[in-house]
């Protein structure tokens, strides 16, 4: 494969490193939003680009329970108004960033583990991916990801 984003084989909390990538989501232009678990932050990534820039969390790796910090971030979801939102496993809680200005509450959890909280995250998160597949397929039927060396083909989501 190709690597579109990081550094193969070498992790850290420069802005072209990324330390256990775990969800990634596309924009309209092909920009890609990478959750970087471990470096406790969101990367925008636009297609082509050799770094990222740090849209949520600490750019320099750093974790807490503040509303402006990360603690492992699994999955990052967008809005057509420019919001990111992010999951978070250890603190529990989905959190919305609008461009790039931490949330000054919290959408779905408590910051504490529980069933029932993690339940409230789960059922939050599936609501928030079926109003974005369903509002990807009004826009488009299919997408690509072109490179300089290869073209992918369409693929169909319908």
């Amino acid at each position: 494969g190709i690597t579109v984003a990081g550094v193969t084989g070498s992790s850290g909390t420069n802005p072209n490193q990324l330390n256990r990538p775990f969800g990634v989501t596309l924009d309209s232009s092909n920009t890609m939003y990478i959750a970087d678990r471990e470096n406790h932050r969101v990367q925008k990534w636009p297609a082509g680009s050799t770094a990222g820039t740090t849209i949520a969390g600490q750019s320099n790796g750093v974790t807490c329970s503040a509303l402006n910090c990360l603690n492992h971030p699994s999955n990052v979801a967008l809005h057509p108004n420019g919001n990111v939102y992010i999951t978070e496993v250890y603190n529990y809680r989905v959190v919305h960033w609008n461009n790039g200005i931490p949330p000054s509450v919290v959408d779905a959890g408590t910051g504490k583990a529980f069933l029932l909280t993690m339940l409230q995250v789960f059922a939050y998160i599936l609501m928030r991916i079926c109003l974005q597949v369903l509002r990807a397929q009004d826009l488009t039927n299919s997408m690509s990801l072109m490179t300089s060396s290869t073209i992918s083909s369409q693929t169909n989501y319908t």
